[in-house]
């Protein structure tokens, strides 16, 4: 049997990126295709979370105007809305960001809206589907699963597997005062990229 195969001639797609590097901390910023006279922003930057509003000006060159907000980037911490049948609780924590006014005192409130009701969690989980199952004929709107417990700032040097690796009292149990004196959980699992 011989299979027929066809010359094909394939045209090379070339597309440009631009990086502009923060002018606060020098964290290289990809942007996209943005014609001369495009504003963007407010533009975030994943070094420093300064923010920053701009125009993309002729040949390249960008405008930038200081944002009042810095972005922080927190950990939040997340409990399932009941034990499981042997009275295990569960927890979850996620990475989350505050928006933080310049000259203003950072102060973190109550986020309860934003996980309880607002946010779907398979936003914050990461995964493509939350499928939940109530067998009494109540609601199965995975909405409201996870209850939020506690939000801080995420610290500079956090490393998920070097949390872990200090066990739950010195890790997990010393970030978040809401877990202190919780019996000590028996599965503690991290996911690492």
């Amino acid at each position: 049997m011989t299979s027929s195969i066809k010359d094909h001639v394939i045209e090379p797609q070339i597309r440009y990126e631009t990086q502009y590097a923060c002018p606060d901390c020098g964290h290289l910023k990809t942007v996209g295709d943005l014609k001369d006279g495009s504003a963007f922003g407010p533009w975030y930057c994943d070094g420093c979370g300064q923010g920053f509003m701009g125009v993309f000006a002729y040949q390249g060159r960008v405008m930038l105007r200081r944002h009042t907000d810095r972005l922080v980037k927190t950990l939040v911490l997340l409990e399932l809305y009941k034990t499981l049948e042997g009275g295990e609780r569960v927890f979850l924590v996620v990475e989350g960001m505050l928006f933080h006014k310049e000259g203003e005192k950072l102060e973190i409130r109550d986020q309860s809206y934003f996980y309880n009701q607002h946010t779907c969690p398979t936003n914050f989980m990461g995964v493509e589907a939350l499928i939940a199952f109530d067998h009494r004929g109540g609601d199965d709107d995975p909405h409201g699963m996870w209850q939020w417990r506690e939000t801080i700032v995420k610290p500079k040097d956090y490393d998920s597997c070097d949390v872990h690796n200090l066990g739950f009292d010195a890790g997990w149990g010393s970030m978040f005062a809401y877990l202190k004196g919780i019996e000590r959980p028996m599965i503690n699992v991290t996911r690492t990229e």
